[in-house]
Formats: structure tokens, sequence, C-alpha cells
């Protein structure tokens, strides 16, 4: 389903939905038929979820990650931050689906070879978990931490990217 054909929201400016996934939950806020935010929770949190029509067809596609290979979203979404920020956030759309990039290479991208590290930050406040794939960006020497829900749930989507980019796997438990 293309932009043009995705369904409007209702009348309502925000509306909630929570999508359960074999990581977490994750809680997706939509606000003027925009998503503007995904979060990760260990446990569903208790929310009145307004699941308009929007709501549910985004939620349907961000389910498909975890059923399929998706590395495209037909849905409008928000890219958050300064300029310089959303360069960043630009940078990881580009990342291939089941790939990585250290802290260092994608501070190298975005013209600033030296800041890692403030790399790092900028990732730790992406409210687009799974959407704008923060996941796959990885320290040099090993995995490193994942804001959300910790280095064994981005050790799981990057193995379940890279099992879904084979044909013929199952997910990892």
């Amino acid at each position: 389903m293309s932009r043009s054909q995705m369904p409007a929201s209702n009348k309502s400016q925000q509306s909630n939905f929570l999508l359960r996934s074999p990581v977490g939950f994750f809680l997706g806020t939509i606000e003027k038929d925009v998503l503007v935010s995904l979060q990760w929770w260990a446990h569903p949190p208790s929310i009145y979820e307004q699941e308009t029509e929007l709501a549910h067809f985004i939620k349907q596609s961000l389910a498909s990650y975890f059923t399929m290979k998706r590395d495209r979203w037909d849905f409008t979404f928000l890219l958050p931050g300064t300029p310089e920020e959303k360069q960043v956030y630009i940078s990881l759309l580009k990342i291939p689906y089941g790939s990585t990039l250290t802290y260092g290479e994608l501070a190298k991208i975005v013209n600033k070879p030296r800041a890692a590290r403030w790399i790092g930050h900028v990732l730790s406040k992406n409210p687009l978990l799974i959407v704008i794939p923060c996941h796959r960006v990885v320290r040099k020497d090993r995995i490193g931490e994942y804001s959300a829900g910790g280095s064994s749930t981005k050790a799981w989507l990057l193995q379940w990217e890279k099992q879904q980019a084979s044909p013929g796997c199952t997910p990892p438990s």
C-alpha cells in the first residue's frame, strides 16, 4: 500500500497502539496522521489504545518486520531533532537490512569523524525504534548497548535481520 493509499486517521489528533513482539512491547503514538513515537517496553504499559484505522495499518506494517523481511515503511513518520541529528537518522535509514555500521563509521558518513560518542548520544534519543534502525549501529569491539531493551534485544534484532536476509531460517530464541 503506498502512502497515497494509506488510511486517514479519525478526527482525533492523537492515537496510540500497542505492538507485541518477540523482544517485548512497542507503544506507538500517532499525531496528525504521522507516527511520532515508537518506544520499547519489557511489559505492556497501561494505556488506552485508540486504535484508529491508521494506527491499525501502522501496527500491521510494523508487525510484518517480525514475520518477514521489512526494510521500508508505507507510513509517514517524524524525523526528530536538530538538522545534524536528522542527518544521523537519515543515514541510519540507508543502512541495509541485516547490515551494521560502527559508531565511528556513521560519524564519518555524517562528516563528524571524531564524534562517535555524539552519534551514540543521538541514537539514545531515537523515538522511533525499529523504524529508525539504531540497532544496526555497533561498537567496533563488540555489539554495544541498545538503549531500549539492552544488548540482548539488539543482538536479537540483528540476528533476526541476518536470518531473514537468508531464506529458510527461523527466528532466534
